[in-house]
């Protein structure tokens, strides 16, 4: 993708596109039709959009992505364990139940609200950690889920990957 592509990605100047054509489908010429150029240069120039994402960037929401699948949440009807736990700096939450017998998690299912990155993490972990023992689950860590993903994050985004592990592992120390 060229920065230009990438910046007619961006909201702002869709917006000024959307309000452009319809300018001229209200047939409005001249000077108003150049202030309307003029403000997506202003636009254009802002710091903000001076950066463009990284392919780096691309890659690791593109790796984040293939777990978020709004379909997939839901809370099991009769689980033994449930957890609930929130983001202590913003609003994102994920909620777990499961069913656990016999010494293996047979069941696994999440709710989450937040950034894309709380949702992911949260989805990885039960689309995969099903059917595994509770104690082995108790000692996958941030660095196992950092592995798995193969993603590497900022410091200041490590608690939202890790609301998904901290409920996983407040619902494997809770019976319902």
């Amino acid at each position: 993708m060229t920065n230009k592509e990438w910046l007619d990605t961006q909201p702002a100047l869709r917006t000024v596109r959307r309000l452009r054509l319809f300018a001229q489908d209200c047939g409005i010429r001249g000077s108003e039709m150049k202030a309307i150029g003029q403000l997506r240069k202003e636009i254009e120039e802002l710091p903000e959009l001076q950066t463009r994402p990284t392919e780096k960037a691309d890659t690791y929401t593109a790796r984040l992505l293939r777990y978020w699948d709004r379909d997939l949440q839901g809370r099991l009807g009769d689980p033994t364990h449930t957890a609930d736990i929130t983001h202590t700096q913003c609003p994102d939450w994920v909620s777990m139940t499961a069913i656990i017998e016999n010494g293996v998690v047979e069941k696994l299912a999440f709710q989450a609200g937040g950034c894309c990155l709380s949702e992911c993490c949260a989805a990885f972990i039960a689309q995969n950690l099903e059917g595994l023992d509770p104690e082995l689950l108790g000692t996958f860590d941030f660095e196992d889920l950092m592995e798995h993903l193969n993603i590497k994050l900022q410091p200041d985004r490590e608690e939202c990957a890790m609301l998904g592990l901290n409920c996983l592992r407040k619902l494997i120390n809770e019976e319902t």
